[in-house]
């Protein structure tokens, strides 16, 4: 029983990290550049085919040898086997799946803020309406070349994904943990990003693009900075998700997942608030859990099928947010400006002396 609770604790932990950490990826370019990313889940399975396509082909062609497998083998077609053979390799060499762990992620990041830039490429030319428009249309294209073409990440099949922290005991229970580590360093990164001068000049082009480019700001290259910068996060949560779930087929990456979502979590925690974001994530993965856990004790008593629960409490909590709370559960905080007082003492202070 008490197994039972940490295994469902470490889930629910994983679920809101990962959720957590991708909410904050769209919040850093919606919430506080006012760039509308409706192309989220791009940069997502960008990260994860980053860890299960490229690193694992990487991986098999490295490490073939010592795990006693053919480099002849095809790593679509025998990749329930090179898997098995990888994770049992790096359960007895964990020096070994660490560096190929911290360097997939790393290359995840990478490859996040590339896709997240090319998103952002119509930033120059388009207004918000027809932004959030283009931005899904890159989008749906990228995730439907993933999900049929078979030579990528599987297609519809999908593939296995190499442990490489095989190594780790009670690993079901230890890598929630380290999702929830990586959700504290990415807050504490985002939050010192936009208290930075960059992180103003992102709120000066959300609150009035034509008024910031008049007063000199480069418009479209803080909108592109913004999403590269929102890609390498959501590719950082991509690549950890799939290292969780230890495999991948594209449609697990849908826009509903890992746009529609994090966007209900921004919108539920507060708009340019990373609290609030994680907040928000924290109540919706506590509902959906909840749900999916009681729903055999839910079903009998439901005039419909439990599973439209969630989306029924949601929208009933999304509803009542925007009528009293607008803003959110924590509303932005706003800068601090300095009283005309202090203003005036720190220009008699910076005089020079006679």
């Amino acid at each position: 029983m008490i197994l039972q609770i940490e295994q469902v604790v470490a889930d629910i932990l994983a679920f809101f990290a990962v959720y957590a950490i991708a909410a904050i990826a769209l919040n850093l370019a919606y919430g506080y550049a006012g760039v509308p990313n409706f192309g989220l889940h791009m940069v997502v399975l960008g990260g994860a085919a980053v860890v299960g396509g490229l690193i694992g082909r990487l991986t098999f062609f490295a490490f073939a040898a010592h795990a006693g497998l053919s480099p002849d083998l095809d790593y679509i077609s025998h990749n329930s086997l090179i898997v098995t053979e990888l994770s049992k390799y790096f359960a007895s060499n964990p020096a070994a799946g660490l560096l190929i762990f911290l360097a997939s992620l790393a290359l995840a990041v990478a490859v996040g803020a590339l896709l997240g830039y090319l998103l952002a490429l119509p930033a120059a030319r388009l207004r918000e309406d027809y932004l959030a428009m283009a931005t899904l249309a890159i989008a749906e294209v990228f995730f439907n070349i993933l999900r049929f073409e078979r030579g990528i990440i599987g297609g519809t099949i999908g593939v296995q994904i190499v442990d490489p922290l095989s190594w780790l005991p009670s690993r079901s229970l230890v890598y929630p943990l380290i999702l929830i580590a990586a959700l504290v360093a990415v807050y504490v990164i985002a939050e010192r990003l936009v208290h930075s001068p960059l992180g103003r000049s992102f709120k000066a082009v959300r609150d009035d693009d034509v008024a910031a480019a008049a007063l000199g700001y480069n418009v479209a290259r803080l909108r592109e900075l913004s999403m590269a910068l929102a890609g390498a996060i959501g590719g950082f949560a991509g690549a950890l998700w799939a290292y969780y779930t230890l495999g991948l087929n594209a449609i697990s990456y849908s826009r509903v997942y890992w746009t529609f979502v994090p966007w209900l979590l921004v919108i539920l925690g507060g708009m340019a608030n990373n609290l609030g974001v994680m907040l928000g994530a924290l109540i919706y993965v506590v509902i959906k859990r909840v749900i999916i856990m009681g729903k055999d004790y839910l079903n009998p008593y439901l005039p419909f099928d439990v599973a439209w629960l969630e989306y029924i409490l949601v929208g009933a909590v999304i509803i009542l947010i925007l009528v009293y709370r607008p803003q959110g559960i924590i509303p932005e905080t706003p800068l601090k400006t300095l009283k005309k007082e202090e203003h005036e003492e720190i220009r008699g202070r910076s005089k020079p002396s006679l």
